[in-house]
């Protein structure tokens, strides 16, 4: 079957990759093209990978999905630089180089599909680079913006960044919170909000017996265990989840971090070993495709980003799949958060200004059995709203409805 749509989907992003954007290209790619719309993927990768069907068996093992993605590698040679000055010009060069691949590549299969195009970005420096092309490709670009590009107000980046936004054809934010800011720094009125996803078969497990989960995991059998899935970078301050340990007079109960590096790790258990706090466990890395069975096998999940610092979580990915697990959540009181999740409700939040806050929520999930359970199922029970399934439809039901006259916005 013609499908009707084409995209051609941009990221510099190592795929596969340990980051959740990542993540969520491949599930939304995938998600897209299992609809109406035909999905190219343009991945960076070494000379020595560049082979579209290795790539894509790499895709499919490492994340679950991705068969239907039709994959178009390209080599870019990124140099590495203990200067942090040169490292940025390097990366700025080979955004520039990329961008201008892409801008053939969406003239080419324009000219060879003879249908509708869209280029659908999601990172400020290709959105910016593309727009310096657009003299040559003059493609309809979907942005979606995942946080705001922090550079120096009043640069020429910043500039031509916004100058790209204006040109777009459509902007997606994940949050109402984050679409607000956008309205009011630039006006703008093709944008909307669609709120992140997860994978739902990611969570169609064999084992359910949280015993036997724990068992293949290597996990506590005899503890009460909280789950923390994600990195564990410094602007994330993960230390937050220690100084709410360190206040819990019990020794029944294990926070356990999935994912971060080698070096995060590090300095997360030196911190903890300063604060006294013993029940601490590290699983590092982990597949996407395994996550699901690390939250089904914890008793409690806890999600923290401050909101204070330069870096924001405007809707993150664990928070929609801590829901799908179907276990009492406990994360920050902030605007884009209370979007999804509803104190008491389908999550219990706490101060992300008060690690003894946390602390005493933990308890109160823990002595309070039925609260639990109630937030649990009803976690689970909301988590239908935010499939890529969900997504893609209100996607596509937007690009369509307003095909023509996002096609005659600027041309």
């Amino acid at each position: 079957m013609r499908k009707p749509i084409t995209i051609l989907y941009l990221t510099m992003s190592k795929i596969p990759g340990i980051k959740a954007n990542t993540i969520q290209t491949i599930r939304f790619c995938n998600a897209i093209s299992l609809k109406s719309a035909e999905v190219y993927l343009l991945v960076r990768c070494k000379l020595s990978e560049i082979s579209p069907s290795r790539i894509k068996r790499n895709i499919v093992d490492f994340y679950g999905n991705g068969n239907q993605i039709k994959v178009i590698p390209i080599f870019i040679p990124i140099l590495n630089s203990s200067n942090q000055r040169a490292e940025e010009i390097v990366y700025l060069v080979a955004y520039v180089f990329y961008s201008f691949i892409a801008s053939i590549l969406s003239i080419i299969l324009k000219t060879l599909l003879r249908k509708k195009l869209y280029v659908f970005i999601r990172t400020p420096p290709i959105m910016t680079m593309y727009y310096l092309f657009s003299f040559i490709h003059k493609s309809k670009v979907i942005y979606e913006m995942h946080d705001l590009y922090r550079r120096r107000p009043g640069s020429l980046l910043l500039r031509l960044f916004t100058a790209s936004l204006k040109k777009a054809r459509l902007i997606i934010t994940i949050s109402n919170y984050l679409e607000s800011i956008v309205k009011r720094w630039i006006n703008v009125i093709r944008i909307i909000t669609l709120h992140d996803a997860y994978d739902p078969s990611a969570f169609r497990i064999a084992i359910t017996d949280i015993l036997t989960l724990r068992k293949e995991l290597d996990i506590p059998l005899d503890k009460w265990v909280i789950v923390y899935a994600g990195q564990l970078w410094a602007w994330k301050n993960p230390e937050f989840l220690i100084d709410a340990l360190s206040m819990i007079p019990t020794e029944d109960i294990v926070l356990l971090f999935i994912g971060g590096s080698f070096e995060d790790i590090k300095r997360v258990s030196i911190y903890a070993d300063k604060k006294g706090v013993k029940s601490v466990l590290f699983k590092g890395f982990v597949k996407p495709i395994l996550i699901a069975k690390y939250l089904k096998a914890a008793d409690c999940l806890v999600h923290y980003t401050p909101s204070a610092g330069v870096f924001k979580s405007y809707s993150p990915l664990k928070v929609l799949e801590y829901m799908a697990a179907g276990k009492p959540i406990l994360a920050p009181r902030q605007p884009w958060i209370k979007e999804i999740l509803y104190d008491g409700v389908n999550a219990i939040l706490f101060d992300e200004n008060s690690s003894r806050d946390l602390a005493e929520k933990i308890l109160l999930v823990k002595n309070n059995k039925k609260l639990a359970e109630s937030i649990g199922k009803n976690a689970m029970k909301d988590s239908k709203k935010y499939t890529y399934e969900k997504r893609v439809e209100a996607f596509l039901k937007t690009l369509l409805t307003y095909r023509n006259a996002l096609d005659t916005i600027n041309k």
